[in-house]
């Protein structure tokens, strides 16, 4: 079936709006018939643009160090080392019935003549541990990590550890593929229990680059929330870069608690069951120049959608194309537990968390569910400084009232009269 082309709709206000049951019928047939990218065209990035920027998972490359074979101790080989140490995995299954703990500057890398692949056989919490461990600048490069009870590897530490994870295969995990280094790149994390990528804790200069999230919570699990293809958790400065993050059971991106001055750029995000990108109970977020196509159907703005902006102030949300069959782009206002040392270093009039001061602008979003705002105290409208700007929406023939504010639906005309998107476009497919 051809892909509808836009066309501008005639003027606000002479198209009615339908009953919700109608909005029902179009979200099942939504997405096959949206439209293509080049319907977009202005400021926006091209295609090509966004998602993967290199090859990611093992590569080949050459190692000189210590010579690892399945056949031989590791642990006793990591155990007489000195720190500082190159550790060269050969093909082959290395067995480990412990993690692997190391010292400071120490090199584990694989994909030297085959593929060297580390496994727990579901019993072993973990291939390399840095919780507790004290290590600084070690780098993890080139291993299939698989069939650890809990995270394949866990890179967590104090800030300032400065690992390095990069272009690794981590798969079929208990928990999650890996806590994540300081430098994530390059990695292909999939078929994992619950969670491709996990962590944060008190991390500043995070990057997540280049990374290739797919297939996560083969158990489905929804009772802890911490689901889906990457969730971080207190952190500043995290940079999520380039990434691919597609038909994972939860959300695709997560920043969620106390996450200070976080940016999502030239993000690929697909066919994950909730929302594209959550930033939750954090502060101070730049979300641009990402594509979101078809997470999570829904179109009730209470429980998800492409971008969900959760209780969290001074976001600005930009330059990104969506093309949906549920909700485009909501702000979600709900009272939330504050943490006073977060909160301190939020930029400016942010006292707790809440939306405030966020601005969502020049984006694209072609939508069969809503966009807007909904919060929990009618006050909020007029406290929350939350403004659409200068969007460009797609929405269906049949539907007329696609924005949601205080707590009732609107249509282009009356979204407008409330001061949103007055420098904006809608537009019908047809």
């Amino acid at each position: 079936m051809p892909l509808l082309r836009p066309e501008r709709r005639r003027p606000a206000g002479t198209v009615p709006g339908c009953a919700l049951s109608l909005r029902t019928v179009v979200l099942a047939a939504a997405v096959a018939t949206w439209p293509a990218l080049d319907s977009f065209s202005d400021d926006t990035a091209s295609p090509a643009s966004y998602g993967l920027s290199g090859p990611v998972g093992p590569k080949q490359q050459a190692c000189t160090g210590i010579d690892l074979y399945p056949d031989r101790d590791v642990h006793a080989a990591v155990a007489q080392a000195a720190p500082g140490s190159t550790f060269c995995f050969h093909r082959g299954t290395y067995l480990l019935r412990a993690p692997i703990i190391p010292r400071s500057h120490d090199t584990f890398a694989g994909a030297i003549d085959g593929a060297a692949i580390l496994t727990g056989g579901d019993t072993t919490p973990t291939a390399i541990r840095g919780t507790h461990s004290g290590a600084t600048n070690v780098r993890i490069t080139g291993l299939v990590i698989e069939h650890f009870s809990e995270a394949g590897i866990d890179a967590r530490g104090s800030a300032g550890t400065e690992w390095i994870l990069e272009h690794n295969e981590l798969r079929f995990n208990g928990w999650s593929g890996a806590e994540p280094a300081h430098i994530t790149r390059g990695n292909f994390i999939h078929h994992n229990g619950v969670v491709g990528l996990e962590g944060g804790y008190a991390s500043d200069g995070m990057r997540i680059e280049n990374n290739e999230l797919a297939f996560n919570n083969t158990k489905r699990q929804y009772a802890t929330g911490d689901n889906g293809g990457a969730k971080f958790i207190r952190t500043t400065r995290l940079k999520v870069l380039h990434n691919y993050a597609h038909h994972n059971d939860g959300a695709g991106l997560w920043t969620d608690g106390n996450n200070v001055f976080t940016e999502y750029a030239f993000n690929r995000v697909e066919q994950n069951s909730g929302s594209g990108l959550t930033h939750e109970v954090s502060c101070d977020a730049s979300i641009h120049h990402n594509f979101f196509r078809d997470n999570h159907r829904e179109n009730n703005l209470w429980r998800g959608a492409e971008i969900y902006i959760h209780s969290s102030p001074n976001v600005e949300v930009f330059a990104n194309e969506i093309v949906t069959g549920g909700n485009g782009i909501a702000l979600r206002d709900s009272k939330r537990p504050e943490d006073d040392k977060s909160m301190r270093e939020c930029a400016v009039n942010a006292t707790k968390f809440r939306i405030r001061n966020v601005r969502v602008h020049g984006n694209r979003v072609a939508q069969a569910g809503l966009s807007g705002m909904v919060s929990e105290e009618p006050q909020s409208f007029s406290r929350a400084n939350a403004k659409f700007d200068a969007n460009r929406y797609v929405l269906p023939r049949a539907l007329g009232q696609s924005w949601e504010w205080h707590s009732r639906q609107h249509d282009w005309a009356r979204w407008q009269s409330l001061g949103q998107d007055i420098d904006g476009d809608e537009l019908i497919a047809h």
